[in-house]
């Protein structure tokens, strides 16, 4: 597992390459810890490289979303189709965070005019 951090408009935006699994979730956690003491509410984890994720995976990922939401952030995941979508979506994740296809769309909707 890889993760790299850059930044899109105000959310940091780690993008993870490799399988999201157990093996790796001390690493993931450190990322998303180091990104969280930058002081930015909202956090968005790019799956595009990652071609399989475990119930660790999902673990993570439901516990980011809790500690952002108690900080009153947003987790948004960007997932193109495929199995790691279908798991997200089959575990109603869909529901509870906004997913996107591509990094594009987040800049997208931060530069629509509000209503």
């Amino acid at each position: 597992m890889t993760i790299s951090q850059h930044q899109v408009h105000n959310k940091i935006v780690l993008t993870l390459k490799g399988k999201l699994v157990e093996k790796v979730r001390k690493t993931v956690q450190e990322a998303f810890d180091q990104a969280r003491a930058s002081h930015h509410r909202d956090l968005v984890v790019n799956l595009t490289e990652v071609p399989f994720m475990d119930s660790s995976g999902l673990g993570f990922l439901a516990r980011t979303h809790d500690r952002l939401k108690q900080d009153q952030g947003q987790l948004t995941l960007v997932c193109p189709p495929g199995y790691v979508l279908d798991l997200l979506k089959l575990s109603n994740f869909h529901t509870l965070m906004a997913i996107v296809a591509t990094e594009q769309e987040i800049e997208e909707k931060v530069a629509e005019p509000s209503r």
